[in-house]
């Protein structure tokens, strides 16, 4: 039980209470008061969080309760640059104390100089000075948000039983960290809690943690294995997104939703078992999981999201479940080694460009379910796709007006088959003498046809070939547009490139094309790499072409003068780390006008986005 002892206080502010706006902020009941020089508001428990000191003092005692009410934790950033604050008395009812509550205080620097370890109330708030292998004493129950960020020297880590959280950011970019135990009294692990952490190779995690939170596993690329136990429920957004390394992943029963990019981007992944628990599996999940060869979607899943299995270039074989209805933009796009698919009866969408670049698929079974087929769904497909659908269908009449070969199946012309061969049992047989002739004839006319198709392929095989796109990872310039690229697909129906940079370096206005041509082949441009324009100065517009699905890593970082970026694409699905970090704080992003809200969502903290900024149409 916490013991309120007033006898650590030192009253050296001032005590009064301006009550202001009421409001409510996600389980959060926050009241705009102050309280002397502190702001702070009521947490959904009913205890005080002080959220800002706005006070000049050199040493400073946190009450123990505001209004009769224990103050329980201290708010991100609530001392952040105070750098006058040389002394703080924190009161023991404080159980929690947020990302940088701290930092650029004189206080914290004399306590980093004391240990490399800074613990209070049993709160492990900053370890950034720590090297080589560290043990956190036994006693800690927390290690708060940040502790280690960015703790480069850090190579293991010891956690003791007391832990039981581990917060937000608290070991990511520790670069040199191999190895770490996690106890199995921890019971949650913030997101992006291990981002970044490049040379750790594996990790257990205990059963007492039952959500792997949004990026939790991000980017750590020496990662090969890792045990996910049966208390899991939920996989967030990014948790394995670019763990470049991994090569198989087992999925427990327990789990129920994988959230949007989770395992995007990883290379080496060559297998993974999703259990019939899951029931939802967001947008670009497995994008980009270039290794993979097979997946079988569970049963529970009710609609395949845009872009999730977008480039799995090794992608051979996959089974949709009768429980999904819809397949969503991008879906497949770029499974190039994907040769045939059947569609379920509980379909009744396939969405834009679903299998585009698709260009080893031969056939494919749309039922009479499926009534909506965007006009580009199989874009850049194999010439020799076959189309099977029944007769009076929406697939096959959309087939048809769209250039493709139809094999119909069932409908109305099995309908009469049927009939006449019923009608065949009662005739003589003179009617099967008739029978005997057209089918005769069918078959001549059949001959004729096949002949002259045979003719026609000889006459196109005397044709000079077209040119051939680059090898994947290829660079390429276009001179007529100073634009330079990487070859992201070699696909010869649908090659794509990636924008990385300008050749021309005193351009303060870039537009991204939609299309280059070089050699005579036409790339589509899908991507703005990672770094493509980092640390550039001169720069001060971007246009992004209508093609554009992806902005990488440091995209635009540090681009100081970079004030207007024009987004014209409507595909646009992921942002990379701090693409925007660095450019002109007041920066406007217009986008189009049907994808406003959406694009919000993507524009976060995360990408470098500044409130300053503004997003509009």
């Amino acid at each position: 039980m916490l013991r309120r002892i007033r006898s650590e206080w030192k009253i050296v502010l001032m005590m009064s209470i301006l009550c202001v706006v009421g409001v409510i902020h996600t389980g959060i009941k926050v009241n705009a008061e102050t309280y002397g020089d502190f702001e702070y508001y009521e947490n959904y428990d009913n205890g005080i969080t002080i959220s800002k000191y706005i006070g000049t003092a050199t040493e400073v005692s946190i009450p123990y309760e505001i209004d009769s009410k224990t103050v329980t934790s201290i708010g991100d950033e609530a001392f952040r640059d105070c750098s006058n604050l040389t002394n703080i008395t924190i009161p023991n009812g404080v159980t929690s104390i947020g990302m940088r509550a701290f930092a650029g205080t004189a206080w914290l620097s004399q306590k980093q100089n004391e240990s490399p370890l800074v613990i209070v109330n049993n709160i492990l708030i900053d370890g950034k000075t720590c090297s080589g292998d560290v043990d956190i004493p036994n006693g800690v129950i927390s290690i708060c948000d940040d502790a280690f960020r960015g703790c480069s020297g850090l190579t293991s880590i010891t956690i003791p039983d007391s832990v039981t959280s581990i917060g937000s950011f608290a070991f990511e970019d520790c670069f040199e960290l191999t190895s770490i135990t996690i106890p199995n009294s921890v019971t949650s692990i913030g997101g992006y809690a291990f981002e970044d952490c490049s040379s750790l190779t594996s990790i257990i995690i205990p059963n007492s943690v039952t959500n792997i939170e949004s990026g939790t596993f991000e980017d750590c690329n020496s990662l090969t294995s890792i045990t996910i136990p049966d208390s899991v429920t939920s996989i967030g957004k990014t948790a394995f997104a670019s763990c470049t390394s991994l090569t198989n992943i087992t999925i427990p029963n327990s789990v129920t939703s994988i959230g949007e990019t989770a395992f995007n981007n990883c290379t080496s992944l060559t297998n993974i078992t999703i259990p019939d628990s899951v029931t939802s599996i967001g947008e670009t999940a497995f994008a980009s999981c270039t290794s993979l060869t097979n997946i079988t979607i569970p049963n529970g899943i009710t609609s395949i999201y845009d872009n999730t299995f977008m480039d799995c270039s090794s992608l051979t074989s996959i089974t949709i479940p009768e429980s999904v209805t819809s397949i969503g933009w991008y879906a497949f796009c770029g499974c190039s080694s994907l040769t045939s698919i059947t569609i379920p009866n509980s379909v009744t969408s396939i969405g834009r460009y679903a299998f585009e670049g698709c260009s080893s698929l031969t056939s494919i079974i749309i039922p009479n379910s499926v009534t909506s087929i965007d006009n580009n769904a199989f874009y850049g497909v194999s010439s020799d796709l076959v189309i099977y659908a029944d007769e009076d269908s929406y697939a096959a009449k959309w087939a048809t007006e769209n250039g493709y070969t139809v094999n119909r199946i069932g409908g109305s012309q099995d309908n009469n088959n049927n009939q006449n061969n019923n009608n065949n049992q009662n005739n003589s047989g003179q009617d099967t003498n008739n029978n005997n002739q057209s089918n005769n004839e069918q078959n001549n006319n059949q001959t004729t046809d096949n002949k002259q198709t045979t003719d026609n392929k000889q006459d196109t095989a005397t044709q000079t070939p077209p040119p051939q796109p680059a090898s994947k990872g290829t660079a390429l310039t276009d001179t007529t547009t100073n634009t330079k690229v990487k070859v992201t697909s070699a696909d010869t129906s649908n090659p794509t490139v990636a924008y990385t940079g300008t050749t021309n370096k005193k351009a303060t206005s870039v537009t991204i094309p939609s299309t280059v041509k070089i050699d005579n082949v036409e790339y589509k441009v899908t991507s703005v790499a990672d770094n493509a324009f980092k640390g550039n100065k001169k720069i001060k517009k971007v246009t992004i072409s209508s093609n554009i699905t992806s902005i990488g890593k440091n995209a635009f970082a540090n681009c100081k003068n970079l004030k207007t970026i024009t987004i014209k694409s409507s595909s646009l699905k992921t942002i990379g780390k701090n693409a925007l970090k660095g450019i002109n704080k007041k920066a406007i992003i217009k986008v189009p006008k049907k994808q406003l809200k959406a694009y919000k969502k993507l524009f976060t903290s995360k990408t470098g986005y500044k409130k300053t900024m503004k997003i509009k149409k």
